[in-house]
């Protein structure tokens, strides 16, 4: 299914998709807040990042082991900020699901291969000021306490449009059980590729980076 909305920059600045965006971003903030014990380390990476692009688009990363970690993740994100999340086109498949994730500036990605549409609708998020991509780079659930091998579409974004990305670690104390368990988030500093860098190597500082967030996450716990 077509997403029902073309990804633009026109409509990433309609007043309805950041409407969308942003009620869902502050709703999962206050709900996390209330239910967990969050805490994040690293905030003052968010405004370093911004600064290294004329748009101050950047790429937050992390690892992904639970459902909850999108919320995690996205209850990180400071006031003013929106996100254009790429999720997997099957939740793109229903009326309703595909209205609601379109409008408010998701990407619909194939999991098996990263498609000319997936990188169109990338550039434009980067190149949007006030917005931001966020990215699940193991490409699916990883086992507790570990870090799975990243796939290489972060770190190809990331070099082909120039944006740094943001490594954030997410810890969760219990598997979640237990009353308001503690979760911590671990933010380290942005990267670039090298001039001279590979995709290769690249790809593997980042994973090195986001194993180090998780571990020091963990640790917080």
């Amino acid at each position: 299914m077509k997403p029902a909305v073309p990804f633009s920059a026109d409509h990433l600045n309609s007043w309805l998709c950041q409407f969308l965006n942003s009620f869902s971003v502050r709703t999962l903030w206050f709900y996390v807040r209330i239910v967990y014990q969050y805490n994040i380390v690293g905030m003052e990476y968010y405004q370093q990042c911004r600064t290294l692009t004329p748009s101050g688009g950047f790429i937050l990363a992390s690892n992904h082991q639970a459902s909850m970690d999108i919320p995690f993740l996205v209850a990180s994100i400071p006031w003013g900020l929106f996100v254009a999340f790429m999720a997997k086109q099957e939740l793109f498949k229903t009326p309703f699901g595909n209205w609601y994730f379109s409008t408010s500036g998701t990407i619909p990605v194939n999991r098996t291969q990263l498609e000319k549409s997936t990188i169109k609708a990338a550039k434009v998020a980067l190149s949007t000021p006030n917005w931001m991509m966020a990215i699940f780079p193991e490409g699916t659930r990883g086992e507790a306490g570990a870090v799975s091998t990243v796939k290489a579409g972060t770190t190809f974004l990331s070099k082909l449009c120039g944006s740094p990305i943001l490594p954030a670690g997410i810890a969760l104390a219990n598997n979640g059980k237990g009353f308001r368990p503690k979760v911590r988030i671990v933010i380290k500093p942005p990267i670039l590729c090298e001039p001279d860098e590979t995709l290769e190597a690249y790809t593997a500082r980042f994973q090195t980076i986001l194993q180090t967030a998780r571990a020091e996450a963990q640790a917080l716990l």
